[in-house]
């Protein structure tokens, strides 16, 4: 199994609680400071986050072979992208 780690560093200029999904699929939150890991099956995945319950923000694709390991950093930028 292949495995997705979503890193999101502590970070003062945007604390609110923010949701992963996994292709289209809500799959959890993460925290400011906090990891989180999920198996996914080998292939091409579209990541994607939301501060809050609107703002989307732009699917990155991430392709993983079997047995690969990636990692999605979450980060906030002076004007509170993600």
């Amino acid at each position: 199994m292949s495995k997705i780690t979503i890193e999101r560093p502590f970070d003062w200029c945007n604390q609110s609680f923010t949701n992963i999904y996994i292709d289209d699929e809500h799959i959890g939150g993460i925290d400011a400071g906090k990891n989180i890991e999920f198996e996914v099956e080998p292939g091409k995945h579209k990541v994607a986050v939301t501060r809050g319950k609107w703002l989307f923000n732009k699917a990155i694709a991430v392709d993983i072979d079997k047995g690969e390991e990636k990692t999605v950093r979450v980060v906030s930028h002076k004007y509170t992208k993600i």
